[in-house]
């Protein structure tokens, strides 16, 4: 059984993994949108990054629930 700080280790550059993808999908956002700040956007902005992502292949359809 792996040590209690192997185990706090592996959760914490997992989670670093984790937030350098939310960075790089809310880049994306931004960029897509020509620069716009996240908080002048609303949920069709959401909605038409989704369908353009799904649109090009990048995620599956399924994501927009």
């Amino acid at each position: 059984m792996p040590s209690k700080s192997a185990i706090s280790c592996g959760s914490s550059i997992t989670a670093s993994a984790l937030m350098q993808t939310y960075f790089d999908w809310i880049k994306c956002f931004i960029f897509f949108h020509d620069k716009r700040h996240p908080k002048n956007l609303g949920a069709r902005n959401v909605e038409v990054f989704l369908t353009q992502l799904a649109g090009t292949g990048k995620i599956s359809a399924s994501t927009q629930g």
